[in-house]
């Protein structure tokens, strides 16, 4: 892979949240398995963060929603 294309990568790779030792891994890695485990993981890793603040939201609406009904 030339310096350009694995710059691009690992860039990409940070905008998504990952952390520079982790992008930079696995624009290292030449094994196809590996890089898409490591895809996978972040992956899911982010959208357990996004159910979690999903849950934080909806406690949220509801005291929203409850306190409404009190005034």
């Amino acid at each position: 892979m030339n310096r350009e294309r694995r710059s691009k990568i690992v860039e990409n790779l940070i905008d998504a949240g990952c952390d520079r030792m982790l992008a930079e891994h696995y624009a290292d890695s030449r094994s196809k398995k590996e890089k898409t485990d490591i895809l996978k993981h972040h992956r899911q890793q982010l959208l357990d963060d996004m159910h979690k603040c999903q849950k934080r939201i909806d406690c949220l609406d509801y005291l929203i929603y409850t306190e409404k009904d009190n005034k």
